[in-house]
């Protein structure tokens, strides 16, 4: 929010209307489109954690939770009920 708005106060009375445009328009764009790097944990001989960001491993949140969801194979609730993947993909 802050890359799109900036770091400075925003006034209370123009709240509903940012808050709006980010329903509408900043969050589908977030969730859906931007592409987002997805970390790979290895650890060394001396115990340090060291990530490394894969080209194939760079997906939109949405692809993210596609491929979660394949894994998992609904052992676990993640969506709310009534909305499925499908219904996110379209």
């Amino acid at each position: 929010m802050r890359k799109t708005f900036g770091y400075s106060h925003i006034p209370q009375r123009f709240a509903p209307i940012i808050n709006a445009f980010c329903r509408q328009h900043l969050n589908p764009y977030v969730n859906f489109h931007r592409p987002c790097l997805c970390a790979v944990e290895t650890i060394d001989e001396k115990g340090k954690c060291q990530r490394s960001y894969p080209h194939h491993l760079v997906m939109t949140p949405l692809e993210k939770l596609a491929a979660v969801l394949a894994i998992i194979r609904k052992r676990i609730r993640i969506l709310r009920q009534g909305i499925t993947l499908d219904d996110l993909q379209t």
